[in-house]
């Protein structure tokens, strides 16, 4: 695991050994990873398995130990992400005297908001028994509409407000 404050928005994270060995017994290590994109900084964990008494992980939303806790981890773990809420998140492992696993392996991201173009654009006048598709033009990782779909466009007979949230993955 490296230490101080490291810049990233795509790579892989591993413990201090890497993918091919065991971490170390005795460690304290602690490493802050913050957005070069200055949006939230994502770990998305594939694999997760440390000696279950006295080694763990604790993630912290921001740049120290100070920051909210996330999450403390330990154990073997089915894959999971964790996200900042703002730029960085801190990572703190310390590991017991005897005893050790294989670690963790962790992939990077900066997930990323961008501001949706919907067409066509401003009020639509609709006639009884008509409808309008409702599209973005915007290429994205994901798409959620106010009406809970999960699609680039939805197709509406109703008068409303409609938005889309849109997110790429960098």
């Amino acid at each position: 695991m490296l230490r101080g404050e490291i810049p990233v928005c795509n790579g892989l994270f591993y413990d201090s050994n890497g993918p091919s060995a065991n971490y170390e017994d005795s460690e304290t290590r602690q490493v802050t990873l913050t957005s070069n994109s200055g949006c939230s900084v994502a770990a998305n964990f594939t694999t997760f398995t440390t000696f279950s008494s006295g080694d763990a992980l604790t993630v912290y939303d921001g740049t120290s130990t100070a920051a909210p806790v996330i999450g403390t981890y330990f154990g073997t773990l089915t894959p999971f992400t964790v996200q900042s809420t703002g730029t960085s998140l801190t990572f703190r492992f310390v590991s017991s005297a005897a005893n050790n696993s294989p670690g963790w392996a962790a992939t990077m991201s900066c997930p990323t908001t961008t501001q949706a173009i919907i067409t066509p654009p401003g009020p639509v006048a609709l006639c009884a028994g008509d409808s309008v598709t409702l599209s973005t033009t915007n290429s994205a990782t994901t798409y959620l509409w106010n009406t809970g779909a999960t699609t680039s466009a939805i197709t509406t007979d109703t008068a409303g407000t409609f938005y889309v949230t849109i997110t790429n993955n960098i």
